[in-house]
């Protein structure tokens, strides 16, 4: 998978829930595995984290109704930071 354009991805789904890194700071993430590159930890490394397995779960799985279920399952890691800014999904 080309990292630049996932990094734009994930960078333009992030950005909905206040996801803050640049996409440079995204693809160093993807390209070493290590979120220590991204801009505001936790809040950002977790929106990460979800975001990249949600694709993932796409990939796998293709995007119907199974994946978007799948895609609901894997965001964990994000779930308090949309709580904290009062959003309720």
């Amino acid at each position: 998978m080309d990292n630049t354009k996932l990094a734009h991805l994930v960078s333009s789904i992030g950005s909905l829930n206040g996801y803050g890194s640049s996409i440079a700071q995204t693809k160093k993430a993807l390209d070493t595995g290590n979120v220590q590159y991204l801009k505001q930890g936790t809040e950002d490394s977790n929106i990460f984290k979800d975001v990249v397995a949600g694709i993932v779960a796409i990939k796998e799985i293709g995007f119907n109704e199974d994946g978007v279920i799948a895609v609901n399952k894997v965001f964990i890691n994000s779930e308090e930071v949309f709580q904290n800014k009062g959003r309720k999904y």
